[in-house]
């Protein structure tokens, strides 16, 4: 048995019901006790402790959206290693980042075999959730829901993934979505623009309807019924309007914003679109105001995430030229930390097992030399994470 105590520290839980906490117990990889230093050291005599300094104890962050097979390529090219070497690489960026597990798409058949090969020997290093191309979801992804799903090693079938523009036909799309939501899977849909968007989401509506019937409200309007199980997930988002956040809520939906395009690509939003249209990219403050989860997501990335840096990005939505894009879709540093932690975990099925410091929870954190819940934001900007807690054990330490 392997126990540690995170002692001296401040404590940011994410968990409403105990928004406190003392110095941490972690036994064999899982968070087992809050309580005075000494109380615990007494009942884990023999625990390794470890003085956080008064530093801010987090949930390790959550990757929404990866592409980690084209990054380990990418990598294994330019650096000459091989495909092993640059996954082992990757995950150790994500582990010095604070990133204890992601969501990682496109995975094709052969990619499976090449992760659990990986896995077995020892190169994969964070929790992957795999979401699956719609060739490999076939053979690979188990028709029940998700919350079903179990890991084998670091690897767990999450859902299936695909994109869709402006050339894909509702009736198509709906027929897919059908059949994905008769077998009860989990799904993740690239799309951007307003009428992609649209697509996506009457797709889904006359999906449910036709696979789980619909019911009527009191103003006498028809909608579909719900699974409460299932929780389809939108990526991109860049022209999310508020009546499509409302169809979007209403099915049950959630949006991972590749919002750090914001600071790389804030000019050109400004030079190309009306001032109504770029001050509303990405709405992060109207998904706040009804209550959404919603993650920030990196797909385009072919490195491990700056996940701190994206905080500083969502309270903050200025351009690398220093402009200011669309201020009132900023969002607090806590709701920046959810978006990283918790909410992806949400979805992707994994909030009882990991994002929020409560008991019982998998032992996987980190530690920030700021508390994001104390100073402004501005200390976002110099912030670093000092050490990452991976299964209760340090695997990184600046």
């Amino acid at each position: 048995m392997e126990q540690m105590i995170l002692k001296n520290g401040k404590y940011v839980t994410l968990d409403k019901k105990m928004p406190q906490m003392k110095a941490l117990l972690l036994t064999d990889a899982t968070i087992t006790a809050s309580a005075d230093a000494f109380i615990l050291e007494e009942i884990a005599e023999g625990a390794q402790s470890i003085d956080l300094k008064n530093k801010t104890l987090i949930p390790g962050f959550h990757e929404p959206c990866f592409d980690i097979i084209k990054a380990a390529k990418s990598l294994a090219a330019s650096e000459g290693l091989s495909i092993n070497e640059a996954l082992k690489s990757l995950c150790t960026s994500f582990l010095n980042n604070g990133v204890t597990s992601a969501d990682v798409i496109h995975i094709s058949a052969e990619d499976h075999e090449l992760l659990k090969a990986a896995d077995e020997g020892g190169y994969i290093l964070i929790d992957l959730c795999l979401y699956f191309t719609a060739a490999a979801s076939a053979a690979l992804l188990p028709a029940q829901l998700a919350v079903d799903n179990a890991y084998t090693g670091h690897i767990k079938p999450g859902g299936v993934c695909m994109s869709v523009d402006a050339f894909t036909a509702r009736e198509a799309l709906t027929r897919t979505f059908k059949e994905y939501i008769e077998k009860k899977q989990q799904v993740m849909v690239f799309a951007d623009a307003k009428e992609t968007i649209d697509t996506v989401l009457n797709s889904y509506r006359d999906a449910l309807i036709a696979v789980n019937g619909e019911k009527t409200d009191e103003d006498g309007n028809k909608k579909p019924k719900i699974y409460e199980d299932l929780r389809p997930i939108i990526v991109g988002c860049a022209h999310l309007h508020e009546s499509q956040l409302t169809l979007l809520q209403s099915l049950g939906f959630t949006p991972v914003f590749a919002h750090d395009s914001v600071e790389s690509d804030g000019e050109k939003f400004m030079e190309s679109l009306a001032q109504e249209e770029y001050e509303n990219v990405y709405p992060l403050r109207s998904a706040v105001r009804r209550g959404l989860a919603f993650s920030v997501g990196h797909p385009d990335s072919l490195t491990a995430p700056d996940v701190i840096h994206s905080m500083y990005i969502s309270t903050h939505r200025q351009s690398a030229g220093g402009y200011s894009v669309g201020f009132e879709q900023t969002i607090n540093t806590d709701q920046a930390l959810l978006a990283q932690t918790l909410f992806p975990a949400y979805q992707s099925f994994e909030d009882l097992r990991r994002g929020s410091l409560t008991m019982t929870k998998k032992a996987d954190l980190c530690v920030l030399s700021v508390n994001p819940l104390e100073e402004s934001a501005d200390a976002l900007r110099d912030a670093k994470v000092l050490m990452t807690i991976k299964d209760g054990r340090i695997v990184y330490k600046a």
